[in-house]
């Protein structure tokens, strides 16, 4: 399905000149003016402390910019309330964590709750849509077994089931396929990419593959020092000198027809 161009369709996110500090005088990000469009998957890269998560965890409301603003359709995300932001914007953390034994059916019904009235149980309709997607990431065989129990991997596939149950709108990746094997890798992105097509779901990704980020992403967002140095389609910005700026490495850069995406390998600089 091809994706529509962005002069077509609504703005999701917008930052407007957004700088966040967790220290006084040290910035994490600076000067951040950004468009994410609906429908449309955006990976972030970097280097480790580039602000990536940094960025997501300002898209998700759960901090707050030092100066500049960041609008939710249209509206400042500090005026929405966390229940109203729950039912818009899903969250898989990096490492899925939950203390407690429930089990699988348990945590992936956790997605449904800020779409339901208190006390009241899914409906029809909501429970297919759980266990539609409980088969796609192949955790449904998994259903009465505890969270506690279970692999990193297969925890991993469980947030992002949650995930997908509570998305509306948007989609936020945090590294949220590190833990994985290649094949649920694969599976997870394609799942995502499908019902961000299917729903018109934006995800924004944190990523470290360059290659498998070219291949699942409508656009790479490049931070560096956090500016953001890059943004473009991965055919446009992806160059060999870009790379050796952000990460300090020899890069070589080819189209990778096999996948048809942009396969990208990487060496240390030889001794000058």
């Amino acid at each position: 399905m091809a994706r529509a161009h962005t002069d077509t369709i609504p703005v999701l996110w917008k930052l407007e000149g957004v700088d966040f500090s967790y220290k006084e005088n040290e910035n994490v990000l600076n000067r951040l003016n950004l468009e994410f469009f609906q429908g449309r998957i955006y990976g972030i890269l970097g280097p480790n402390g580039s602000g990536k998560t940094t960025l997501l965890d300002l898209l998700g409301g759960i901090h707050t910019p030092c100066s500049g603003r960041v609008l939710f359709k249209s509206r400042d995300l500090i005026k929405y309330k966390r229940k109203e932001l729950a039912r818009k914007i899903a969250v898989v953390p990096q490492e899925f964590q939950m203390r407690f034994s429930f089990s699988v059916l348990e945590a992936v019904t956790m997605g449904l709750h800020p779409h339901i009235p208190r006390f009241e149980s899914p409906g029809n309709q909501q429970i297919q849509r759980m266990e539609s997607v409980m088969q796609l990431l192949d955790i449904a065989h998994l259903r009465n077994r505890p969270v506690t129990m279970l692999s990193g991997g297969e925890k991993q596939r469980v947030a992002v089931a949650r995930a997908l149950v509570q998305a509306r709108d948007a989609l936020l990746l945090d590294e949220a396929t590190s833990n994985l094997d290649v094949f649920h890798t694969l599976s997870i992105l394609n799942v995502i990419k499908k019902r961000a097509e299917q729903e018109n779901l934006c995800v924004v990704a944190a990523l470290h593959d360059i290659s498998l980020a070219s291949s699942f992403c409508d656009e790479l967002i490049f931070l560096h020092h956090g500016r953001v140095r890059a943004q473009g389609t991965p055919e446009s910005i992806l160059d060999e000198a870009l790379l050796k700026e952000i990460y300090g490495v020899d890069a070589h850069v080819r189209k990778d027809d096999f996948t048809g995406g942009i396969a990208v390998s990487f060496r240390i600089p030889e001794a000058q």
